[in-house]
């Protein structure tokens, strides 16, 4: 029970400290607010649950920002092992994010992307203490991570004129 206490207790705190362009609930890191959902969808799902709420599924453009989505994760729902961030692919040889944003920074795990049910299309994000990716069906249900930018003003961090 009390090792129960503490992980709420840390996940309200990173919740809480969702700094003054995110909303309630929301955790803030760099230009981005992030909020996980313990619950499974689909990563189309899930993608239309981020959209409700004007966000998209997670992209990761930096170890910065993987280590915080696990840390999250981890701080709200430590038995959670992966979630759905927001990378898919149309082709093997080109992998992209579901908000538009170039995918740039990759984490893949050791000889991943691999399609290896030939049906991998979306990335998962392990996290416990990793936050590498593994491609996965898109059709599988696990929890998912949704990120919008702190400021309307931005686009993916970047200023829109």
């Amino acid at each position: 029970m009390a090792i129960l206490t503490v992980f709420m207790t840390l996940c309200l705190i990173a919740l809480s400290s969702s700094g003054r362009f995110c909303p309630t609930k929301w955790s803030k890191v760099g230009s981005k607010c992030f909020k996980f959902f313990n619950y499974e969808l689909s990563w189309m799902e899930a993608e239309k649950t981020c959209l409700d709420n004007d966000a998209n599924l997670a992209s990761v453009h930096s170890n910065k920002e993987g280590t915080f989505i696990s840390y999250l994760i981890e701080s709200c729902s430590p038995a959670t092992d992966e979630v759905w961030i927001g990378g898919y692919t149309v082709s093997r040889e080109l992998w992209l994010w579901s908000d538009g944003s170039k995918m740039i920074y990759k984490q893949w795990a050791k000889g991943e992307p691999n399609n290896a049910k030939g049906n991998e299309n979306c990335i998962i994000m392990h996290t416990n203490g990793r936050h590498d990716w593994n491609d996965d069906p898109c059709t599988r249900k696990v929890s998912f991570i949704c990120a919008k930018n702190s400021d309307p003003k931005l686009f993916n961090g970047k200023p829109i004129y």
